[in-house]
C-alpha cells in the first residue's frame, strides 16, 4: 500500500481522494492546502490529516508518495522539491509550460532514481476512448487518415466550483481553453497518430462569460502524416466528440457530461467489413439499441464511467452499472481503471 498526500483539493483534488477511497493500492493519508477551512471538513470525512505546508508533508517519512493538483505554474517547484525527498510523484497536467521546464523535472526525478513519474492524462484510458483504440490498433478502420475532435464545455464560467480560478487567469492560462481542456486531446490524438510535424492554432474571445480567449481551434499535421482538428470552447455547455477516420471505417466517441459525472459514453462505428453483416450489407449501418432509442447510425456500445457505490469492480472501486434494454449478444462493460492505471477490468456482461 502506498501512503499519499494529496496537495491542492480544490475542485479535482477531491475528486482523486474520492476515487482512491477504497483502492487496496494508494491509501490518502494526508491532505495539502491553502486554505484548512474550506478543506477540514472533506478530510474529516475521508479520515486524512490536513495541513497547510507541503514542506511538512515531504518531511514525513509516513509518505510514500504525493500526488499534485496544483496550479501548473507550481509543478516545477513542487516536484523538484518532491524528487529530492524521495517521494514518488503523481503530477496533475499540465506538466509544465514549457519543454525545458518539462525536462528540468524529470531530469531531477532520474537522478532521485524515480522509475516512473504519474502525469494525469486520464482521458486515453476512459472506456469509450479506450475502444476506440483498440478498433484503430486492431485494423479495423484501416489506414488511419484522419482525426478530429470538440471537446467544449462552460464549467470554468461557474462560480459553483473553483475550477472556474486558475483556469481563468492568462498567466497561468496562456493557451486559452487548451490549458486546461485542450492538452488532453493533443495526448490522445498522440497516442493514435505519433508525433506532432506541424500545426496552426487560432484564438478568439467570442463571450463575456469568459475572461481570456474562449475559443481555440487548433489543425495538426502529424509525422505519420495524419491530419487532424480540435476545437475548445469555455463558455458553452458541455459537447464532446471524438473521431477517427480510416480508409476501412470510422468510429466516433461521444459523452455526455464531464468525466466527474458518471454518465455513460457511446462508441459508434462503422466499418466497410463488418464480418457479421451479409456480404451484399457489408459497410451499411447498423444499430444496437440502447435503452429506449430505435435506429441509429452504425454500430454503437455504452461505456459507462465510475460513480457512487452502486457495484464495485475486482479492484475495490465504486463503479455504476449501466443496463440496455436488448442487444443482439453479450456487451462487454469496460470500466474506468484507477488513477495509476495498469490495465483495463471488465466488471460484467449485460444482454
Amino acid at each position: 500500500m502506498l501512503n499519499a498526500a494529496v496537495v491542492g483539493l480544490g475542485w479535482w483534488g477531491k475528486q482523486i481522494v474520492t476515487s482512491l477511497a477504497d483502492s487496496d493500492e494508494i491509501r490518502v493519508v494526508r491532505g495539502v492546502d491553502i486554505d484548512l477551512d474550506a478543506v477540514r471538513g472533506f478530510a474529516d470525512w475521508h479520515g486524512f490529516e490536513v495541513g497547510d505546508s507541503y514542506e511538512d508533508a515531504l518531511a514525513d517519512d509516513g509518505i510514500d508518495a504525493v500526488i499534485l493538483v496544483t496550479p501548473h505554474a507550481l509543478h516545477e517547484d513542487q516536484v523538484l522539491a518532491a524528487a529530492a525527498a524521495g517521494k514518488q510523484i503523481f503530477c496533475e497536467k499540465p506538466f509544465a509550460l514549457s519543454a525545458e521546464s518539462a525536462l528540468r523535472m524529470l531530469e531531477a526525478c532520474d537522478k532521485a532514481g524515480l522509475k516512473a513519474v504519474g502525469i494525469g492524462h486520464e482521458r486515453r484510458f476512459e472506456p469509450a476512448l479506450e475502444a476506440m483504440k483498440t478498433h484503430l490498433d486492431g485494423g479495423d478502420f484501416g489506414t488511419l487518415i484522419h482525426i478530429e475532435c470538440n471537446w467544449s464545455h462552460n464549467n470554468f464560467t461557474k462560480t459553483s466550483t473553483s475550477a472556474s480560478t486558475w483556469r481563468k487567469d492568462s498567466k497561468q492560462a496562456p493557451l486559452g481553453t487548451l490549458t486546461a481542456l485542450g492538452v488532453h486531446i493533443t495526448d490522445y490524438f498522440q497516442s493514435m497518430a505519433g508525433p506532432v510535424a506541424s500545426l496552426r492554432a487560432t484564438t478568439t474571445h467570442r463571450s463575456d462569460l469568459f475572461p481570456g480567449n474562449d475559443v481555440v481551434a487548433v489543425q495538426f499535421t502529424f509525422e505519420s502524416g495524419v491530419t487532424g482538428f480540435m476545437c475548445n470552447i469555455a463558455t458553452t455547455p458541455f459537447h464532446s466528440a471524438i473521431k477517427v477516420f480510416g480508409d476501412k471505417g470510422w468510429g466516433e466517441a461521444r459523452e455526455n457530461s464531464n468525466v466527474d459525472i458518471p454518465e455513460p459514453a457511446t462508441l459508434t462505428r462503422r466499418g466497410t467489413h463488418d464480418p457479421d453483416l451479409p456480404d451484399p450489407e457489408r459497410g451499411a449501418r447498423q444499430s444496437r439499441p440502447v435503452g429506449g432509442r430505435g435506429t441509429g447510425a452504425g454500430r454503437l456500445s455504452v461505456h459507462p464511467r465510475p460513480a457512487a457505490a452502486q457495484c464495485r469492480d475486482p479492484a475495490g472501486h465504486r463503479r455504476v452499472c449501466g443496463k440496455r434494454r436488448r442487444s443482439p449478444g453479450p456487451i462487454d462493460i469496460r470500466w474506468l481503471p484507477g488513477l495509476f492505471p495498469s490495465s483495463e477490468t471488465t466488471c460484467g456482461r449485460f444482454r
